[in-house]
């Protein structure tokens, strides 16, 4: 906690189990259920984001790690592009209020399913040109939709605008600054 990322790794998924170990190494004792309340003042203050991993029932959702995203994107350093906007479209989704959460599949993980239908799952990076646009975003995204059975596929990019065809399905790729003044696109 508090390292800055490297572009490209997700941020942090945070278990209330983890959070008490880490607290605990600090010295500083405080049960889950106090964790847990923290968490949830934190949310509910608007000061951070906390989503959901992505299960077909709810208690399967409820008991997996959950991803924190700060509401201010200026808690990220400069360096961290990648972070910031994924962060961005967190805040943007649920300014819109829509039903999201993130997937995770072995090794690939996919940043947003948008759960209203039709399902979109999203992913964000910061690639200004398709041959920056990684092999790993595009397999994480064909990965999710092939466990999920379906849905959109889009990456949001820093200012790419394109479609791709992979493996007979469109990808969209949008730049953050469409979608965040166009909620249909």
């Amino acid at each position: 906690m508090g390292q800055p990322r490297p572009e490209g790794r997700s941020l942090a998924c945070l278990s209330i189990t983890r959070l008490s170990n880490y607290f605990k190494s600090l010295g500083v004792r405080k049960s889950k259920r106090t964790l847990a309340n923290y968490l949830r003042c934190l949310e509910e203050s608007y000061y951070a984001i906390l989503i959901r991993r992505f299960g077909f029932s709810r208690k399967a959702s409820i008991q997996q790690p959950r991803k924190v995203f700060p509401i201010d994107t200026a808690y990220f350093r400069r360096k961290s592009m990648g972070s910031m906007m994924e962060c961005a479209v967190a805040v943007e989704l649920m300014r819109r209020g829509l039903a999201y959460s993130y997937f995770k599949n072995g090794d690939y993980e996919d940043d947003f399913v948008v759960e209203t239908e039709p399902r979109e799952l999203i992913q964000v990076t910061y690639a200004s040109a398709m041959d920056e646009v990684d092999r790993r975003e595009l397999r994480a995204l064909l990965k999710a939709r092939q466990a999920l059975g379906g849905g959109k596929l889009r990456i949001i990019s820093w200012d790419l605008e394109s479609e791709v065809e992979v493996e007979g399905l469109r990808v969209a790729i949008t730049p953050l600054w469409m979608w965040l003044m166009n909620p249909s696109t």
